[in-house]
């Protein structure tokens, strides 16, 4: 994500040089036209006012919408998500996939439990975790370290001669400020050209200087050979990696858990060398004892590759009989003793897609009489009013193409029926000539889609329906149908004959304002509506807080405007110059004060010794904006004097409105 925040910097500075240039206009300029940063006319966007548009609404999975010198909308910086995502295997770039959370838990993102799922993006979802106490400044089961508490321990616990440790933002000791570190005896092994050779067996190894530091190991195997590697970590915690390479370097295995243990499984294609090498994700400074453990041709590393009436075990097949008081491993169900994939089909990854053959899922699905139209070019024609139930949608990221011509200014419902719990539908609907963006789409995650296509004037054309899995799913059935909803005004602003109106539920209104001079101060126009400024807008008005623990919740960023501009370095090492909410909190010497804000954009929280509108690099007290969208951030700081600081709630993004709610919470001590 942080490299798209490069590319997005770049973009707002233009924007921003635009806007400025635009403010030149004086009262006898003449109307305002394209580049003004107002949408009027048959402006679809203008500058920064993007009429609430995302990327989703073009069809994208992710990216920044823009709007280009015509305004007309860019989706230049639009994404869509790799086609490997939702095939059910870890690919590069991905957290998890489907079902396949890559052997990570709720505990190993920091929490105390939960359900972890995936997301559709193939991050990670965590909001069935159950929430980490970490950061409240007290250590509490499953934490390391919190804050400046750190249970007793010092650099010395760890094979370290001096230094200091601190604690992470996940509760577990850091040691990158630890001194003193001895390398093992295998060194030096820094690249694979050094790599030292290494047995099957446990080998207990450290890692110095891990900001420029690897360890590469030989391994001498023969064709046919199984390799199985694990890598464990007492502490303190850095996330170490696992690659196993060929001469070239090039990439046979690998292992990026988050958490203190890595496995990886290689069966040799040819006799020959591979290489180990052990590495830090995200240039990890410090220093860290490991210990790896090499298995050469075990028995077994799964349960299939067993006999009948035999599990996996430590490596070893061994016989067992399953019964109430001795249960089958979670992956497999007890069949009178023995333990087997599958009793039925309710025992395979989707009831729908397999069937329960000798005791094995077998996938089996069968294609609907519509095939083939899985693709544009061999869409299926159909008609207004078109109803048909009980397609289907076979194998992974599998489609359906409709094509069908529409009227200019009429409206359309299309509907789509099918069961989520079965696995996800999407449906998309695009001019048959443009497919780049959709002018319609429907990606809920609930049962059915319903989606209203409006056509524009002088839109008639023909339109392509296309109906996909996204979610990995191997078979879902589903009942489509498309019905004529009448004429309507308009679809877009564009149909709207008086320059300034907007199009609302496909009629022409005029906007209560556009622009926060079109509102009674200090009312600013949020969504085309006057709204009144809200508490902590600006460094001459605060939001004052003096009972602790304090929580603001689900506050709209929207409202807000940029008083503090962090700039890039300043506090975060990305800049905030997005909109801002201020609060100001009085410390006596020795209190401590954390400030942690959740929201469901890419937040940040800084902590600041002046309210200015360009803070300086001394104000600065604390800072964090490490997190993806929908992450948390945590600032901490002890006051050494009695004093006042402010907890700014800010946001990298730039551009107007930002769309989205926060939840802060500071506590002091």
């Amino acid at each position: 994500m942080k490299n798209c925040k490069v590319n997005f910097v770049w973009l707002v500075s233009i924007l921003l040089a635009g806007l400025l240039a635009g403010c030149s206009q004086g009262a006898g300029d003449p109307d305002p036209i394209c580049g003004d940063d107002l949408i009027q006319g048959d402006e679809l966007c203008d500058k920064t006012r993007l009429d609430g548009k995302v990327c989703a609404d073009f069809g994208f999975d992710t990216g920044e919408l823009g709007c280009l010198d015509d305004c007309t909308f860019d989706t230049s910086e639009c994404e869509y998500l790799p086609d490997d995502c939702n095939n059910g295997q870890i690919d590069d770039g991905e957290d998890c996939d489907g079902d396949n959370l890559n052997e990570t838990t709720c505990e190993d993102l920091g929490h105390l439990g939960g359900e972890l799922a995936c997301n559709a993006d193939c991050t990670f979802d965590e909001a069935d975790c159950e929430p980490n106490p970490c950061g409240d400044g007290d250590l509490d089961q499953g934490e390391e370290c919190d804050g400046l508490l750190l249970d007793g321990w010092v650099c010395e616990d760890f094979g370290f001669t001096g230094g200091q440790l601190s604690c992470t933002d996940l509760c577990l000791l850091d040691g990158a400020a630890c001194t003193g570190c001895s390398d093992d005896a295998l060194e030096e092994n820094d690249s694979l050209a050094a790599a030292s050779p290494i047995d099957a067996g446990s080998h207990d190894l450290t890692m110095c200087n891990l900001d420029v530091e690897e360890d590469w190991f030989a391994l001498d195997l023969v064709t046919d050979d199984l390799v199985l590697v694990r890598l464990s970590q007492a502490g303190p915690y850095v996330d170490l990696d696992l690659e196993l390479t060929g001469a070239d370097g090039l990439a046979l295995a690998s292992s990026e858990r988050l958490g203190l243990e890595e496995e990886l499984v290689y069966t040799a294609l040819a006799d020959g060398p591979a290489y180990l090498r052990v590495y830090t994700y995200a240039g990890m400074f410090g220093a860290v004892d490991y210990g790896l453990t090499i298995v050469m041709n075990p028995e077994c590393v799964e349960h299939a590759d067993c006999q009948e009436g035999e599990i996996c075990q430590d490596l070893d097949c061994v016989d067992f009989v399953c019964s109430a008081e001795a249960e089958c491993p979670d992956d497999l169900v007890c069949d009178g003793g023995t333990c087997v994939e599958c009793i039925s089909e309710v025992d395979c990854p989707e009831e729908d897609a397999y069937l329960c053959q000798d005791n094995a899922c077998v996938y089996s699905c069968t294609d609907d009489a519509n095939e083939p139209n899985s693709q544009f070019s061999d869409a299926l024609d159909i008609t207004v009013g078109f109803f048909e139930s009980g397609l289907t949608l076979c194998g992974d990221a599998n489609e359906d193409w409709y094509k069908v011509d529409l009227e200019a200014l009429h409206r359309y419902e299309l509907s789509l029926t099918f069961s989520h719990a079965q696995g996800d539908i999407e449906v998309e609907v695009y001019e048959s000539l443009d497919r780049d963006v959709p002018v319609a789409i429907g990606h809920s995650d609930t049962d059915n889609e319903t989606v209203t296509i409006a056509i524009g004037t002088d839109e008639d054309a023909s339109y392509a329906i296309r109906v996909r899995q996204p979610a990995g799913d191997l078979a879902q059935t589903y009942d489509i149908s498309l019905t004529d909803g009448g004429v309507v005004s308009c679809a877009w602003d564009a149909d709207c004959p008086t320059e300034g109106d907007i199009c609302e539920d496909f009629e022409c209104v005029t906007p209560a304002c556009t622009e926060d001079a079109d509102c009674t101060a200090p009312e600013r126009c949020v969504l085309q509506e006057c709204v009144a400024q809200p508490a902590g807008d600006s460094c001459s008005a605060p939001n004052v807080v003096d009972s602790f623990p304090f929580t603001d919740t689900d506050v709209e960023l929207a409202a807000f405007r940029d008083d503090l501009a962090f700039a890039e370095g300043i506090c975060t090492e990305w800049g905030t110059p997005g909109k801002d909410a201020i609060y100001q909190v009085s410390l006596t010497a020795g209190q401590q004060l954390w400030a942690n804000v959740t929201a469901d954009f890419d937040v940040a929280v800084v902590i600041s010794s002046q309210c200015l509108a360009v803070p300086a690099l001394e104000d600065c007290l604390d800072g964090a904006d490490d997190g993806e969208t929908g992450e948390s951030e945590q600032a901490y700081f002890s006051a050494e004097a009695d004093g006042t600081v402010f907890v700014v709630v800010d946001s990298f993004a730039a551009m107007n409105p930002v769309q989205g709610t926060y939840t802060l919470t500071i506590e002091v001590e």
